[in-house]
């Protein structure tokens, strides 16, 4: 059933913006990937906070100005995805290049001013496990599924399942279109994910910076297969919102 109450499910407007990278950031404290990769002996806190706000800022309207984002309670919780390029028109294809080096450039711009180059560094692993992970878990079809990029809720709004309505959300338009979906996130999210659908294809380890002195940080890369549509399983997934945990921290590709 559908609590009268229940706030909308809705494409991620540009209003939305500042509270959802708010939320993002607080979400994401606790994220061990984000502490492999800024607490470095180099690092400025203060730095990497504003450099992490700012990316997380144009990776969200990038992925707004390309309608590529859903919001519950305007900006409580938030997804944000990526499609393969042969869905689009040539003309928006075109334009979406440009944004899309656009988006890069500023992300090289802003590691180079603002994070330091141990930061950098673990970045750069992060990047190349993350690639090779993929490639090995998924193989060539990586570039022809739908990637989850971003997902997060307020912490005073979890357990109300707004992040698998969003989930849902998505792989619904990857069914639709006959497509898997793929992410990668923390071991202790695997959980949730299966729950919807998603499997377990792969694992990688951060920690190769010799100046970490925690354990491996192990990541995980998850794929779901299209599934046939069925209009009332897929009405009870986004509405009956209680069926599912939430993560239990952020999963931010853009850390």
């Amino acid at each position: 059933m559908v609590q009268r109450n229940e706030p909308e499910l809705r494409p991620l407007a540009y209003a939305d913006l500042p509270r959802a990278v708010d939320m993002f950031m607080k979400a994401n404290e606790d994220n061990p990937s984000r502490h492999y990769i800024d607490d470095t002996p180099d690092a400025c806190a203060k730095a990497s906070k504003f450099a992490n706000w700012i990316g997380l800022f144009i990776g969200s309207a990038r992925a707004a100005i390309k309608h590529e984002a859903w919001t519950i309670g305007g900006g409580d919780s938030v997804v944000c995805y990526s499609s393969p390029s042969d869905t689009l028109s040539r003309r928006r294809k075109r334009l979406y290049t440009i944004l899309d080096w656009l988006v890069d450039a500023s992300d090289k711009s802003l590691s180079r001013i603002f994070r330091s180059s141990r930061q950098r560094a673990r970045r750069a692993e992060f990047s190349a496990k993350i690639t090779a992970a993929a490639s090995g878990g998924i193989g060539n079809r990586v570039d022809q599924l739908i990637s989850i990029d971003y997902l997060a809720t307020a912490a005073d709004k979890q357990g109300r399942g707004y992040a698998s309505r969003l989930v849902n959300q998505v792989t619904a338009m990857a069914d639709a279109q006959s497509r898997g979906t793929w992410l990668f996130t923390g071991q202790y999210n695997v959980g949730f994910y299966e729950r919807l659908g998603f499997v377990n294809v792969r694992e990688f380890a951060l920690g190769d910076d010799p100046t970490w002195t925690k354990g491996p940080v192990v990541l995980c890369v998850m794929l779901r297969e299209p599934q046939s549509l069925d209009s009332n399983l897929l009405d009870r997934g986004l509405r009956d919102h209680n069926l599912y945990d939430n993560p239990t921290t952020a999963d931010v590709l853009s850390l």
